[in-house]
């Protein structure tokens, strides 16, 4: 491995680990503090944190301009800090908020709505630079390993910053959570700043820019007429759909089930994104096991394999935490948590290098960015059908909080076994059959 590859991965997965930060707080502490503490209705929080994705098909826009726009000879790099710096400064204003919303504030309702919409553009720009520079500054050859290590590191900062977030606020109170989320611009452009530093050569020149995304009207021409691609978008969609629906859910219910404090529901977040990051290494060790060809790349059926694997263990891994909410033994959920995540990080493992394969000669960044757009979809609704769900079956008293959340993970294990009978037709040679003419 040269210097420059481990630069590379060093500095793309800071990238990342600046973003977890930002993440960990509305995913890990953020609900938490609204649903249990303040008592506002999750279906709210939900569709507040559900509009960031959202903003993911006009990425191709923010690529375009930062490619006719350079900033003293730099194309990327300002335009990184940029988005470090509007996603960072809206979280000092978070607590204030969110204490005035409970306290019945439509003003504050709304204020934070254009916060949370703020934040998606910021996550947006960020997402749209990565990539871009990524491609500029990795070769064909260790581009997938820097992309593969930095979104581990991402996984395990979710982690690592859940643990943070326990030990500076153990238990929940205005004053400490205004000081975890006023430090979170300094935090987030600290680390983005050693991200970039020295990264982005000055002044060189680029070609046309070439989008690795696709707008949403061209999302669509592309799924018309191709049944292969339409099925693959919605396994794509509900899968994140099916996995991430607990992701908001994990800290209240420890709240309203177990009586845990917000400290201790953090645990929560880091036995899962460990047991991902655990599963995705398994699974990509099984699969750079030498199967006879030289150059060591899975078949789309041992791609699938995997996935497959992946996610019937993922399915019987909710049925798993929903016994142990119905029995509400809370030693039962973490164990059950830990194995979902563990085949989680299997199934993504093996559709991630399935979305690499699924392509159309002269449009795979076009695919690439289809699939892309379906991540974004499944991701947004999760939160929203997350929030939903909650208001629907515990907060509007129609069941226990244990059968509400037991029946929240059944739909999951619904979901996510649908997902793996839609995936084994998915083929590359039959989507390119059924393309689309350029």
């Amino acid at each position: 491995m040269n210097a420059n590859t481990t630069q590379h991965k060093i500095q793309f997965t800071l990238q990342k680990v600046a973003i977890a930060w930002m993440f960990a707080l509305l995913t890990v502490n953020f609900p938490y503090v609204a649903a249990v503490e303040l008592g506002i209705p999750l279906v709210l929080v939900g569709v507040m944190l559900g509009l960031y994705p959202f903003w993911g098909p006009f990425q191709p826009f923010f690529g375009r301009f930062t490619q006719s726009h350079p900033i003293l000879g730099y194309y990327r790099t300002p335009y990184l800090l940029l988005g470090f710096f509007v996603g960072g400064i809206i979280f000092p204003f978070v607590p204030t908020l969110t204490q005035q919303i409970s306290a019945g504030s439509s003003v504050a309702v709304l204020a934070l709505f254009l916060l949370f919409f703020i934040f998606g553009i910021a996550i947006a720009l960020m997402a749209n630079t990565f990539l871009d520079l990524l491609s500029d500054v990795t070769t064909d050859e260790t581009r997938s390993n820097v992309t593969a290590t930095a979104w581990t590191g991402q996984t395990l900062a979710i982690a690592l910053w859940a643990f943070v977030f326990r030990q500076m606020m153990p238990t929940y109170s205005l004053e400490a959570m205004t000081r975890l989320y006023t430090i979170t611009p300094f935090v987030v452009m600290g680390i983005g700043l050693l991200s970039v530093v020295g990264l982005e050569p000055r002044g060189r020149k680029l070609d046309a820019y070439q989008s690795n995304k696709s707008a949403l009207s061209e999302s669509f021409q592309l799924l018309t007429g191709n049944r292969m691609a339409r099925r693959f978008f919605l396994f794509i969609a509900l899968s994140l759909l099916a996995i991430f629906l607990q992701d908001i859910l994990q800290e209240p219910l420890g709240g309203e089930l177990f009586g845990m404090s917000i400290g201790q529901t953090t645990n929560f977040q880091i036995i899962f994104n460990a047991s991902v990051a655990i599963g995705m290494t398994i699974a990509a060790i099984v699969g750079t096991i030498r199967l006879g060809d030289e150059n060591r790349q899975l078949s789309m059926d041992a791609k699938k394999r995997i996935a497959t694997t992946g996610g019937l263990g993922t399915m019987a891994g909710f049925m798993l935490l929903a016994l142990s909410v119905f029995a509400s033994s809370p030693l039962f959920f973490q164990t059950a948590l830990f194995l979902n995540g563990l085949c989680v990080g299997v199934f993504t493992f093996g559709s991630i290098t399935m979305m690499a394969g699924m392509t159309v000669p002269g449009k795979t960044g076009k695919y690439l960015g289809v699939w892309s757009l379906g991540q974004v979809v499944g991701l947004g609704l999760s939160f929203m059908i997350a929030g939903l769900l909650h208001s629907l079956f515990i907060g509007s008293g129609l069941f226990a909080p244990a059968v509400g959340y037991g029946l929240i993970f059944l739909i999951e294990a619904g979901v996510m076994g649908w997902c793996v009978w839609s995936l084994q037709p998915a083929d590359a040679v039959e989507l390119r059959r059924q393309a689309v003419p350029a």
